[in-house]
């Protein structure tokens, strides 16, 4: 089995919706800081800044090998083998 894993930044107020068989597992608004759990503010150089800025959502989708899927329109697709 393999997860697929697709990033995809939003651009303006746009509304999306996850496209048949992939879910819906983070979506980021943008913010200007980021915080761990233990609350420690994480440095982030301006170019940082400005990509924080910017809204996305994460969908993933778990496929089998050799299966043919469509990519989310525009987004960035990562591949992860699962361990069974």
């Amino acid at each position: 089995m393999l997860q697929l894993i697709a990033m995809c930044y939003l651009a303006g107020q746009m509304a999306f919706t996850a496209p048949e068989g992939w879910r819906i597992t983070h979506v980021y608004t943008g913010g200007s800081s980021e915080y761990l759990q233990t609350q420690t503010l994480l440095y982030c150089s301006p170019e940082c800044q400005e990509t924080r800025r910017k809204a996305f959502i994460t969908l993933e989708r778990t496929i089998s090998v050799g299966e043919t899927v469509e990519a989310p329109l525009g987004c960035t697709l990562t591949i992860e083998a699962q361990k069974q």
